[in-house]
């Protein structure tokens, strides 16, 4: 994941792409941050259709999150916040907003 997000900062979106898929697969599918930031790379490679799908998966995953003081998400983020490159630039935050509109 946090190789996803190095390659997502320097604009290498295959790489980064692949990397977001791998942790999905290796266990990360109950952390949201990896769909949007999957979801964000995908909006950047121009599927903004799998854009979308990417962005309901991360608000399903955060939903579960919430009122859960033991779900896995709190334990990530409590040991990786400092660790996590920040969603910071252009178009980060533009491409945010118009995913989760998108996504409802």
């Amino acid at each position: 994941f946090l190789n996803g997000c190095l390659f997502q900062n320097h604009g290498d979106f295959g790489k980064a792409r692949e990397s977001f898929n791998r942790a999905i697969q290796y266990g990360m599918q109950h952390i949201p941050d990896v769909y949007e930031r999957l979801s964000s790379v995908v909006f950047s490679s121009g599927d903004v259709n799998e854009a979308e799908n990417f962005s309901k998966q991360a608000i399903q995953v955060r939903s579960e999150v919430v009122g859960n003081p033991e779900h896995i998400y709190n334990w990530f983020s409590d040991t990786f916040a400092e660790s996590v490159p920040k969603w910071t630039g252009k178009p980060w935050s533009l491409q945010r907003g118009i995913i989760h509109y998108l996504a409802g």
